[in-house]
């Protein structure tokens, strides 16, 4: 390869080949310097940009990185999907290489350069495929606030995300619902994850990074045994909330040992402290309002919410059973109000 590429330097095949072939016989920073070669010569080309990204990210290099990056915002391909699976890939070699690095400093630097990279691709994109851009970051930005253990915030992002295509989600590509239901299932948000699963049932192609996804999670039986127990206890304690309120209490009181942030189950804890009407129970009622008052929920339990929150008012279970808690209003999504700027390309949970 590298005498053929001596007598034909333009020969891109031949560098590919040998950035693989130097790759698989353990020496990645050769390679990356011949992806890096190959990719000067061919910018607009995603997939060395790629290439180049996930040798970056195993050598830990992140300048190498970064200029991968902003090379492929650059020229990141706008036919199709193709510009977000180029994104989620580019994400997981983010992640390899964001938690690999023990610099603050260098971990700061790589977050401004990847907001470059974020206004790159938004100037890139066909405004009908902005959105889909805006869905994807605040659904990257809910993986990161997760791995720094802030899952209320992850919870909003993700809702926040996800809120435009509550009743639509069939619109929306593949490789954003994949990446989606592993958040959701940690998240315990059954009704999102089954909405979703029936639209990738009817889905008859995938691409490569959302097969990998799917496989993992199809691979995850512990997670879906979890969610299938979940499902059915929420059930359970549905079926008895009007006859049988304390009852079913302690079914969502449960589901929220196990799933803190569940909204369904959140919200039937909420139903059932307004039926029992029982004094000292504002840390269940603050934590519960927490959880569902400020995020976009689907329409029916926006709904539900909505009812709880009215009788709240009417009945003024802010005083004295809440020890003097305000109900706050629920959250509402402004379509008209421009997308938030997310700084972060978080790294997507395995």
């Amino acid at each position: 390869m590298k005498h053929l590429i001596g007598k034909h330097p333009l020969c891109l095949e031949a560098m590919d080949l040998l950035a693989n072939y130097q790759a698989e016989q353990g020496q990645p920073l050769q390679a990356l310097t011949t992806a890096q070669r190959a990719l000067k010569l061919s910018p607009s080309a995603s997939h060395r940009a790629l290439k180049v990204a996930q040798l970056a990210a195993k050598c830990q290099q992140p300048d190498a990185f970064a200029q991968a990056g902003l090379t492929l915002a650059t020229h990141l391909p706008i036919i199709d999907v193709g510009w977000i699976i180029c994104l989620a890939e580019f994400s997981a070699s983010f992640e390899q290489l964001y938690f690999s690095l023990d610099d603050p400093r260098t971990r700061r630097l790589l977050h401004q350069t990847l907001s470059q990279i974020a206004q790159r691709a938004h100037h890139r994109l066909l405004p009908a495929q902005r959105p889909f851009l805006y869905c994807f970051k605040q659904l990257l930005n809910a993986r990161l606030l997760l791995a720094q253990g802030k899952p209320l915030k992850a919870k909003r992002r993700l809702l926040l995300g996800l809120s435009g295509y509550f009743d639509r989600l069939n619109k929306l590509p593949s490789v954003i619902l994949a990446d989606a239901l592993p958040l959701l299932l940690q998240l315990g948000e059954t009704r999102l994850i089954a909405d979703i699963c029936q639209v990738l049932k009817h889905r008859d192609s995938f691409d490569g990074h959302s097969q990998l996804r799917l496989q993992a999670l199809r691979e995850n039986t512990h997670a879906f045994d979890a969610l299938r127990w979940l499902e059915s206890t929420f059930k359970r304690a549905q079926v008895i909330r009007h006859s049988q309120p304390s009852q079913a209490l302690f079914h969502f009181d449960a589901i929220i040992h196990d799933y803190p942030l569940c909204s369904e189950a959140h919200l039937g804890r909420l139903d059932c402290l307004l039926r029992l009407q029982s004094p000292g129970l504002a840390a269940n009622i603050r934590t519960s309002l927490l959880a569902v008052a400020m995020m976009p929920l689907p329409e029916a339990l926006a709904q539900w919410r909505s009812e709880i929150l009215s009788q709240m008012r009417a009945g003024r279970h802010s005083d004295p059973a809440t020890g003097g808690l305000s109900v706050p209003l629920p959250y509402s999504v402004n379509r008209d109000l421009p997308p938030v700027r997310i700084e972060i390309w978080a790294p997507l949970l395995h």
